[in-house]
């Protein structure tokens, strides 16, 4: 089983930009505003990403600290 916490930090996390090739997709079929969880969140990239293209408000839970 991985230590997410210890991969997190030895591992540089890579962002996601508002121009993220799924991001065309997910605009097509996705209402502009509503609510989103995201189960397993860290370190919270897709958050992030959704954050910047759509009015969502945003939960995101981990158990990673």
């Amino acid at each position: 089983m991985i230590n997410w916490d210890k991969w997190h930090k030895k591992n540089k996390i890579e962002k996601i930009s508002k121009d993220y090739f799924l991001m065309d997709i997910l605009k097509k079929y996705l209402p502009k505003q509503g609510n989103v969880i995201e189960l397993g969140c860290s370190p919270g990239r897709f958050l992030i990403a959704l954050s910047k293209n759509f009015e969502y408000k945003l939960t995101g839970i981990d158990i990673s600290s």
